[in-house]
């Protein structure tokens, strides 16, 4: 089916029939629901009475929605992706390009020490698919790696078009680190930043491919870019990387999400989340960002700190710009609200605790890198959730990974993919816990 859509019923023994591209399924997935006439997506609150924080949550419902795609893929063709990694990622890409349909564009930056426009962004009707093929099959690698060349032609390829209704993003890959133009971190980052200033909805993810990538570096681009870093280590987590992120741009329902949170007494608190935030005036914001069906972010506040919360972002359902505002008061919650409450405490814990363990790692302060773990597994420990269960053992691996011995080889990338996850509960290569229903069918193409 195409991304963020369903086949439609099969008969017992028959094969389904898949959705044509672009378009919606005949029979929903089980578990979606209709899509509501009003804003597509939620804001909630939840706080115990006399509780000290409580959440506040954006929430996407599972529903069937088949969202334009307009997609720039900027993919590393240096010396060390020559052979098997290149064929790989052209496979991938042509997996891509076959998901989408006439209204979704496709474009392609490749680049080793100048970057190359292989495909403008393009519509993908049957005649320009041919044509992407052939261009896709001829790239060719060269030596070095130029990302912030790659990254700013892959930007400038959305400075002409107007966003219009479509889920705009880039996607960069790489298996190395950047060694020539812009090769400093910030730097890089602010480039990135400068770039898409002529974009703001276009979100930037970012994959690392293999062992030897700079985690820190992907890792900050995505947050500049309002997008996901994945790690892929193996062949079959890199198809799974392409596939959440292509089924997560077709399964779209809400973009561009900005949380305000205020207080009746002047300042409002500064909310505890890993997501970027900052304080305007006397709210906070918190930048959600694009939110697919099955999708939701949860944001700490301090209660009775924060009374009203609002949300701002572009309805993909409804084709507007939508406002959302809800006043915070707590209340007696029942058991599963309760549960919504206390995972959010405890992967604001994990997610804080791993960025911090990278941190120490990087330093080379083992001991410190432990310890903030091993903390945060005693504050979460007493959470009796299968979400917590699965932070308890990210926890554990972070253990592994944040060690002389492994975080070097492959300790970083993992810290930082996991970090990742928990920070915009978002799937990060299909293994994660915030897999939605559209990634896992597309999981199934790749």
């Amino acid at each position: 089916a195409a991304p963020g859509t369903a086949a439609t019923a099969a008969a017992p023994g028959t094969a389904a029939t898949a959705a044509a591209p672009g378009t919606a399924a005949t029979a929903a997935a089980p578990g979606t629901a209709a899509a509501p006439k009003g804003p597509v997506l939620s804001l909630r609150f939840l706080a115990e009475q006399w509780g000290e924080e409580g959440v506040v949550s954006v929430v996407a419902p599972n529903i069937q929605q088949r969202t334009k795609i307009e997609l720039v893929l900027v993919v590393d063709r240096s010396g060390s992706m020559q052979g098997k990694n290149m064929q790989l990622v052209k496979k991938c890409m042509h997996l891509i390009l076959a998901q989408l349909g006439d209204e979704d564009q496709l474009g392609v930056v490749s680049y080793s020490s100048s970057a190359n426009v292989d495909v403008s962004l393009t519509f993908c009707t049957a005649s320009s698919k041919s044509r992407m093929v052939g261009q896709i099959d001829g790239i060719s690698c060269g030596r070095g790696t130029n990302m912030s060349e790659g990254l700013e032609q892959g930007l400038k390829q959305f400075h002409t078009q107007k966003p219009g209704d479509s889920t705009r993003a880039v996607v960069l890959l790489t298996d190395g680190h950047a060694n020539e133009g812009i090769s400093d971190a910030a730097l890089l980052v602010a480039h990135l930043a400068t770039h898409r200033g002529g974009c703001p909805d276009v979100v930037v993810h970012t994959i690392g491919f293999g062992k030897n990538h700079g985690a820190k570096m992907l890792g900050g681009l995505a947050t500049a870019g309002a997008g996901v870093y994945m790690f892929a280590e193996s062949e079959d987590i890199l198809k799974r990387s392409f596939a959440d992120a292509v089924s997560a741009m077709a399964s779209c329902l809400g973009r561009g999400a900005t949380l305000s949170l205020r207080s009746p007494t002047g300042s409002a608190p500064q909310p505890r989340t890993e997501l970027p935030a900052k304080q305007v005036g006397e709210a906070w914001e918190v930048e959600v960002g694009d939110l697919a069906a099955g999708e939701r972010r949860d944001v700490l506040v301090r209660v009775p700190g924060v009374s009203e919360a609002t949300l701002q972002y572009r309805d993909m359902v409804t084709k507007r710009e939508e406002t959302i505002t809800i006043q915070c008061q707590p209340r007696n919650l029942d058991n599963p609200e309760k549960d919504v409450l206390y995972n959010a405490i405890a992967r604001v814990t994990t997610a804080a605790a791993l960025r911090e363990a990278a941190e120490a790692a990087g330093r080379g302060d083992f001991d410190t890198a432990q310890d903030t773990l091993h903390t945060a597994q005693d504050t979460i420990s007493c959470t009796d959730t299968k979400e917590a269960a699965q932070m308890r053992t990210d926890l554990e691996t972070g253990l592994r990974a944040a060690t002389a011995a492994e975080f070097g080889r492959t300790g970083a990338n993992q810290l930082e993919a996991m970090r990742a996850a928990h920070t915009g509960q978002r799937s990060v290569g299909g293994l994660g816990m915030y897999t939605t229903p559209a990634q896992a069918r597309m999981q199934q193409v790749f």
